[in-house]
């Protein structure tokens, strides 16, 4: 089973680690999403989930989130999804 690390911005509550999770868990070939609040760090574990980057990455974004591979340079924000409907001084969509 192969493993990626994705490095997501944005996360700041369970709801957001809920709704990466749900994102990446949706693309075909994933078998195992694990996702750390405290650093930010998302590890997907499948088939070929090396080749799906690209993919993950997709799916992040149309969730709400920018991201990038764990050690690739900073992504820039992006205005969609939860980032859509956050106030721009507060948080998360959620309201924390």
């Amino acid at each position: 089973m192969e493993a990626v690390e994705l490095k997501v911005d944005g996360m700041t509550c369970g709801s957001c680690v809920n709704a990466v999770s749900r994102a990446l868990s949706a693309v075909p070939g994933v078998e195992t999403v694990d996702v750390g609040l405290e650093t930010g760090i998302a590890t997907v574990r499948g088939g070929q989930v090396t080749e799906q980057v690209k993919a993950l990455l997709g799916a992040l974004a149309t969730a709400g989130y920018s991201a990038r591979a764990a050690g690739a340079p900073h992504a820039p924000p992006i205005d969609n999804g939860c980032a859509r409907v956050r106030p721009a001084a507060s948080g998360c969509c959620c309201g924390h």
